[in-house]
C-alpha cells in the first residue's frame, strides 16, 4: 500500500496569494466575449461560485488591510 500527499486546498489560500498585476494579465488575455461576462469569484473552501458587486478601497479605519487597498467585494 502507497501513501501520497496532497496539498490541502486551504493551505494554497494561505501560502499563495494573487497579485493585482498577475490579475490584471489574466484579464488581458480574455476575449471581448469573456470580458462582458459577470466577474465571477470561486470558493475553494465552500465549493461555490459568487458574482462580484463591485470594487472599492479600504479607509483609514480599516484594521487588517492598509488603507487605500483595492478589494473586490461580493
Amino acid at each position: 500500500m502507497s501513501t501520497t500527499w496532497v496539498l490541502i486546498p486551504w493551505s494554497l489560500m494561505k501560502h499563495r496569494s494573487m497579485k493585482y498585476s498577475e490579475l490584471l494579465e489574466e484579464l488581458q488575455s480574455l476575449s471581448p466575449q469573456q470580458l462582458q461576462q459577470t466577474v465571477t469569484l470561486y470558493s475553494i473552501k465552500d465549493d461555490e461560485f459568487m458574482a462580484a458587486f463591485q470594487g472599492d478601497f479600504t479607509d483609514e479605519d480599516e484594521q487588517v488591510l492598509c488603507p487605500d487597498h483595492y478589494v473586490i467585494t461580493f
